[in-house]
């Protein structure tokens, strides 16, 4: 390697917004990126961290209770309360959706930048 050039092997990332792939590889790329973006649109969308170790189990992974709302027909109640219906139901639940599709374990599930 030449001077000037860095390279690093460990992976660096805040817990939480990190892609599962990337905490084991330590390899970036498009989609770790799009994984990232995708639980920010959820914090975003309902006023938590993406890991609050202080709450019910089943809450405690934003995506995860995210998902487990939206299998109970209940996506809308995850939003932040701080937001007291002041936004359009369809485009929030739009927001969630495709907050959890970026987000999703899968990387190959994940949407690309282009689409």
């Amino acid at each position: 390697m030449g001077p000037g050039r860095l390279h690093f092997k460990t992976a660096v990332g805040t817990l939480g917004y990190m892609a599962p792939e990337l905490a084991r590889t330590g390899k970036a790329n498009t989609s770790t990126d799009i994984y990232g973006l995708g639980i920010f649109m959820l914090e975003v969308a309902c006023g938590r961290k993406p890991i609050e170790p202080q709450t019910p189990p089943e809450e405690a992974f934003l995506a995860d209770w995210i998902t487990g709302c939206w299998d109970k027909g209940d996506i809308l109640t995850t939003t932040d309360k701080r937001l007291e219906k002041s936004f359009v139901g369809q485009q929030a639940e739009l927001v969630l959706k495709l907050g959890l599709l970026c987000s999703h374990p899968v990387a190959a599930a994940r949407p690309s930048m282009s689409s």
